[in-house]
């Protein structure tokens, strides 16, 4: 899917979190509205415009390769202050962050956990704990 709308690994687009006007009645179990999003971000894509929260949804994607920048403090504030919001039973939110910038760790972790082996390429790491 994300070939045919030319959307691909390294790619970055800016996502607004603005609802758009839902005067269509779409409906998300329809292959059709799904694709009409992943339209939507290719074209916001090439015009640098920014993706409505529904688009970012719909066309998000899992990267597991990393060019190994430094990710600086106010991205990664940014990141954990966005982990915060998520959902938690009874708001009791039970989780606590752990940032790894140590390259020697992030490989140590990816020696010994079979589903974090890309993280020798990453930047910096985040442990979620709850």
């Amino acid at each position: 899917m994300l070939q045919q709308f030319d959307v691909s690994v390294g790619d970055m687009v800016v996502v607004s979190m603005e609802l758009e006007n839902q005067k269509d009645n779409i409906d998300f179990n329809k292959h059709e509205d799904i694709t009409r999003y992943y339209q939507n971000a290719k074209q916001k894509k090439e015009t640098n415009e920014t993706l409505n929260v529904f688009e970012a949804i719909f066309t998000r994607r899992s990267i597991r390769s990393f060019t190994g920048d430094i990710v600086n403090e106010i991205d990664l504030q940014t990141i954990m202050q966005a982990g915060c919001y998520a959902p938690s039973a009874n708001n009791k939110q039970p989780w606590e962050f752990i940032i790894i910038k140590e390259k020697n760790m992030l490989r140590e972790i990816s020696e010994t956990h079979n589903y974090a082996k890309m993280l020798v390429e990453a930047g910096c790491g985040i442990v979620v704990c709850g």
